[in-house]
Order: structure tokens, then C-alpha cells, then sequence
């Protein structure tokens, strides 16, 4: 019973040293932490940026695809614009530059879109190019199911 009251009588602690040893160890584990922690949302916002922009970019290509194989009449204008017949209706793609933007009949379809060109490949097939910030291309070629003829102006 003696040893126990000795015990929690006891007035020990720690010297200035040692809690000076402890808070210089403490800061640098959490500024590591802190730089892991940054670098990391860092990276998943480039990411969440890449990705949102290769979306718009897919996402122009597959619509005017998609209204290309089934045009009946075709007029690619100045290499950036685009005119289809499709069921007596006409559609019109253009790229906007100041919006950075490509518009279907004035309405955008895709956005953070840096040039639109449109090649003609054998009289048959168009070829697509649509470029985004940071060199980012998606190319694809298509030809038309009912072989309309394309024009160029």
C-alpha cells in the first residue's frame, strides 16, 4: 500500500528536451503528410481536368459521326465547318474560336476545344480532327452509308 501512494506521489515528467525532441518530430511527419496529402488532390484535379476534356473532344466526334454516316448531302466549309442533309433537315456544325466551342445549329456541343479540321479522304470518307488544350487530338475517319457526294467550298 506504501509503494502504491509512493507511486502516485511521484512528481516525474518530462524535461524541456525531450518535449522540444517530441514537437520537432511531430511537425515533421505532418508537414510530410501535408505535402503528401496536397500533391495528391493536385494530381486528382489534373486528372479530373484530362479526363473532363477528353470527354467534350469524344463526345464531338461520336455526334458528328454519327450524323455523317447518315447524311444524304455533305458541304464542308473553310476546313472547320460543316453542313449535312439528313431526312430533309438541315444540320450545321461550325467551331466557334472565340468560344472555344463546336456549335450543331448554334447550339454547343462541346467546349475547351482549341481547332476542328475537316479533311475529305478519297471523295468517300471524312476525316475528323478535333484538338483540346495540351496537344490533346482524337482523329477518326468516316464514310457516309448512303454515299452522298461531298462538296467542298
Amino acid at each position: 500500500m506504501k509503494r502504491l501512494i509512493n507511486i502516485l506521489h511521484r512528481e516525474d515528467g518530462f524535461t524541456l528536451m525531450e518535449l522540444m525532441v517530441v514537437t520537432g518530430l511531430l511537425s515533421l511527419l505532418l508537414g510530410a503528410a501535408y505535402f503528401f496529402l496536397q500533391h495528391t488532390i493536385l494530381s486528382t484535379q489534373q486528372a479530373y481536368v484530362q479526363t473532363d476534356t477528353q470527354n467534350n473532344l469524344r463526345i464531338a466526334v461520336n455526334r458528328m459521326s454519327r450524323e455523317i454516316r447518315e447524311a444524304s448531302s455533305i458541304k464542308i466549309k473553310g476546313g472547320s465547318s460543316l453542313e449535312l442533309l439528313i431526312n430533309n433537315n438541315t444540320i450545321t456544325y461550325k467551331f466557334d474560336s472565340v468560344g472555344a466551342e463546336i456549335e450543331r445549329n448554334d447550339m454547343p456541343v462541346a467546349s475547351k476545344i482549341k481547332s476542328l479540321r475537316l479533311d475529305v479522304i478519297n471523295n468517300k470518307t471524312i476525316g475528323i480532327t478535333v484538338e483540346g488544350p495540351k496537344d490533346l487530338k482524337i482523329y477518326t475517319a468516316v464514310t457516309p452509308r448512303n454515299n452522298p457526294q461531298i462538296v467542298r467550298e
